[in-house]
């Protein structure tokens, strides 16, 4: 990536974000969101799939682009939020290279440190070779509330076991999963999937439509009975 132009690079990965789908994992994350379980991600994808789940559920969390301003301040962080590390698809400012990311380790270090505070770690999809976010963690002396490292195969990484999952601190692995299953899983556990514009659609729909302020459209036809006029926008009637 770095031998490619600034340019280049926004072009060829917007390529393949904009052709990027939803997955299921998304979706159980959007659930744990919406019922309270997770109440902050933070992220390196440039990706908006999971804020996109999040808005299928009608579930919308702050979202912030950590990579086009660095100001931090805790106290007015969103009750629920997703924090972009490293810039997001339509951002100004999108780090792929070793060193951007290096440069930005000391604006994303309170990130790290107030989110700590009080939380269960999840780590899922996420190599962690290479990039300073990993540095962060692996500084951690103790995961007080446990950080969990989800795995697709059966045993964690060489970087990943000298660094972070050294006895005492709280770390754990969690081997054979990928991130579908294991959010999915960690969804019905708790009771919050699948998600309801599945299980009960026209509910789903009818809370859309609660979102909507009433308005009475004018009429189309002078000659027009005022109540055909206003029954023309009662679309929430239909699924009453």
């Amino acid at each position: 990536m770095a031998a490619l132009d600034r340019g280049v690079r926004r072009d060829l990965i917007g390529g393949y974000i904009d052709n990027a789908k939803i997955n299921w994992a998304h979706l159980a994350l959007a659930q744990l969101i919406d019922h309270d379980f997770v109440d902050r991600v933070l992220t390196t994808n440039f990706d908006p799939l999971v804020s996109r789940a999040c808005s299928l559920i009608n579930s919308f969390p702050a979202i912030y682009d950590f990579a086009a301003s660095h100001l931090f301040n805790p106290d007015q962080v969103s009750e629920k939020s997703i924090f972009h590390l490293h810039g997001q698809r339509d951002g100004f400012v999108l780090l792929n290279t070793r060193e951007e990311v290096n440069k930005h380790r000391r604006y994303v270090k309170p990130v790290f440190e107030d989110a700590h505070k009080g939380r269960i770690w999840i780590v899922v999809g996420y190599s962690g070779e290479n990039d300073p976010v990993f540095d962060l963690l692996a500084d951690v002396r103790t995961f007080e509330y446990g950080l969990y490292w989800v795995g697709y195969g059966k045993t964690p990484p060489a970087h990943v076991s000298k660094r972070l999952l050294t006895p005492g601190r709280g770390t754990h692995f969690l081997g054979d999963w990928d991130a579908d299953d294991f959010f999915v899983t960690l969804a019905q556990k708790l009771g919050c999937f699948p998600p309801r514009f599945v299980t009960q659609p026209f509910s789903h729909l009818k809370s859309m439509f609660q979102m909507l302020k009433d308005y009475k459209a004018p009429r189309n036809d002078l000659y027009d009975e005022p109540g055909l006029r206003e029954s023309r926008f009662d679309a929430a009637a239909v699924i009453r």
